[in-house]
């Protein structure tokens, strides 16, 4: 049996296109907090095959975050 609804897979698709730094791991918490259930790492990779998203793992998160960089460069 399926662990999640058609409608519970929309959700990461979404998150990992507005986040593509997001790992899987990640992806498994924010599942957990959003939606209040528990899913494994493999269904959440099916699921993003599914929806032609192939997870990679970045290189490295991004250090600064853009109002931080805004702040960086007012200041030199």
């Amino acid at each position: 049996p399926r662990s999640t609804t058609k409608n519970e897979d929309r959700f990461p698709t979404t998150a990992f296109k507005k986040d593509p730094n997001l790992t899987l791991n990640d992806g498994v918490i924010l599942f957990k907090q959003t939606l209040n259930k528990e899913i494994s790492r493999w269904t959440l990779h099916r699921r993003l095959i599914q929806a032609a998203l192939y997870t990679r793992r970045p290189a490295f998160k991004p250090m600064m975050t853009a109002e931080r960089r805004r702040q960086r460069l007012q200041f030199a």
